[in-house]
């Protein structure tokens, strides 16, 4: 039982792998285009929060409580 299993698990993970090679470089690119993507969007929501506090900050809006 166990000796089939892992054939069939095999036979399937070559036919994944022979059918995703063809697509390799795409997959590639697409995984590192979301991951330019996200880091654009982590970026300029950081920097819009930096904006926000200094304008905050030079406003007066926020207070220095460590002084």
């Amino acid at each position: 039982m166990k000796m089939m299993f892992e054939t069939e698990l095999h036979d399937r993970f070559k036919k994944l792998w022979s059918v995703g090679g063809r697509f390799e470089r795409r997959s590639c690119n697409q995984v590192f285009e979301n991951f330019t993507f996200v880091s654009y969007l982590v970026g300029r929501s950081l920097y819009n929060q930096i904006v926000e506090l200094t304008d905050a900050k030079v406003s007066g809006q926020l207070s220095d409580s460590e002084d």
